[in-house]
C-alpha cells in the first residue's frame, strides 16, 4: 500500500487544489505563464510528504478543523515546492522525477520568479488566513497570526540551507557540523513545522507539539542523509535525475565527508581534485571509489541513528492513536 493511502490522503485532489492555487489567483490572469508554470510542476509527481506530515500531527490534537489543516497542508507544500525550483536553478539539475526541471523547460529567469511568486503567495495566505484555493480572501483572524511568524521563520531557514549549499560548493574542508546545519535547515526544520503546525491547529497540547516537532526534525535529518546516499547507490531511473548528480554539482553531503576522513590517500585527493571544470568521467570514477570505500554504510549508521531519535519519540507519545502513524511514516522513511 502507498503512504498517502496508509495515512488516508487523497492525492489527487490534494494536486488539483495545488493547481487551483494560481488559476484562482486574480493577480496571474494576465499571466497565465505562471499558472501553467505551476500546474506542469504539479503534474511532474511528487508524493506530498510534507502535507502528509500536516495531516498527521493534526490527529494529535482534540479539536481538528479539516478546513484549516487542508490551509496549512496546501501552504507548506507550495513552500516546498517553491524551494525545488529554487534548488534546481542553484544545481543546474536537468531532471526532475525524470522530467526536464521547471528552468529548462521555461528558462532560468521565469522559473526564479514562479518561485518568488509562490513564498510570496504563501506569506500571504498566512497573513490574511486565507483558504489558497479560493477566490476571495477571508477577514484575518487572531488565531492565523502566529502562524505568519512560524512561515516567515520557515522561509529564513530554507534560504539559509540553500545558502548555506551553495556557498559550500567544493569546499572540502566543511565541517560535519556545517553538513548538519545546513541540512536541518534545508530539510529537517520543515518536515519539523509541518507535523508542530498540524497538531497545533487541532488544538494539541503543547508538549505534544513539541514533541512532534522534535519527531519530524529527528525524521527530515534521517531523510536528507538517505537522500544524499541516493547518489552513489542508485541509478538514474530509480532517484529521477542523473547520478552523482551532487558530487558534480560541488554538494559535499555525508558520504563525501566520512570518504575524505576514512578513505584512501588516494581516494582523499582524487575528491579534492574536483572541481567545476573536471570532466565527467572524472567524476563517476571517484563516485564509483566513494561508494566503495565504505562511505555510504557510516552514512547510513548516522542515518539510522537519527530514525531512532524519531522512534524513541513515539514512545513518548504513547498511547496516542495517531501514533500508529508515525510509525507508518518512520517505516517508510527508513526502508
Amino acid at each position: 500500500m502507498k503512504l498517502d493511502q496508509a495515512l488516508l490522503l487523497d492525492l489527487a485532489t490534494f494536486n488539483r487544489q495545488l493547481i487551483g492555487i494560481a488559476e484562482s489567483d486574480p493577480d496571474v490572469k494576465d499571466h497565465p505563464w505562471i499558472s501553467h508554470s505551476v500546474t506542469r510542476f504539479v503534474e511532474a509527481g511528487g508524493k506530498r510528504l510534507r502535507p502528509m506530515m500536516v495531516l498527521v500531527g493534526s490527529r494529535f490534537g482534540p479539536d481538528p478543523d479539516p478546513v484549516h489543516v487542508q490551509k496549512a497542508a496546501l501552504l507548506l507544500e507550495y513552500l516546498h515546492m517553491a524551494s525545488l525550483i529554487h534548488d534546481d536553478i542553484i544545481d543546474n539539475s536537468d531532471l526532475r522525477r525524470g522530467a526536464p526541471t521547471l528552468q529548462r523547460t521555461v528558462g532560468v529567469p521565469q522559473a526564479t520568479h514562479v518561485a518568488n511568486y509562490m513564498m510570496a503567495r504563501a506569506v500571504e495566505w498566512a497573513l490574511a488566513g486565507e483558504d489558497p484555493a479560493a477566490a476571495e480572501a477571508e477577514e484575518p483572524k487572531p488565531e492565523d497570526k502566529p502562524r505568519l511568524s512560524e512561515v516567515a521563520s520557515l522561509l529564513m531557514q530554507l534560504c539559509m540551507g540553500e545558502y548555506q549549499q551553495l556557498s559550500s560548493r567544493f569546499q572540502y574542508d566543511l565541517p560535519l557540523s556545517a553538513y548538519l546545519e545546513k541540512s536541518r535547515n534545508k530539510t529537517a526544520v520543515l518536515m519539523a513545522n509541518c507535523f508542530r503546525i498540524g497538531a497545533e491547529l487541532s488544538r494539541a497540547d503543547k508538549s505534544v507539539c513539541r514533541k512532534l516537532y522534535a519527531f519530524g526534525e529527528a525524521l527530515g535529518m534521517a531523510f536528507q542523509i538517505k537522500d544524499d546516499i541516493l547518489d552513489y547507490t542508485q541509478s538514474a531511473a530509480e532517484i529521477g535525475k542523473p547520478v552523482g548528480s551532487d558530487l558534480k554539482s560541488g554538494n559535499v553531503t555525508l558520504p563525501v565527508l566520512f570518504a575524505l576522513e576514512n578513505g584512501s590517500p588516494e581516494l582523499r585527493a582524487a575528491i579534492r581534485s574536483l572541481g567545476p571544470d573536471s570532466p565527467e568521467a572524472e567524476f563517476d570514477r571517484v563516485a564509483q571509489a566513494i561508494a566503495a570505500s565504505g562511505a555510504v554504510e557510516r552514512s547510513l549508521a548516522l542515518s539510522g541513528e537519527y530514525a531512532k531519535k524519531a522512534g524513541r519519540i513515539i514512545a513518548r507519545l504513547r498511547p496516542h492513536p495517531a501514533c500508529a502513524d508515525l510509525e507508518i511514516m518512520l517505516k517508510y522513511f527508513t526502508e
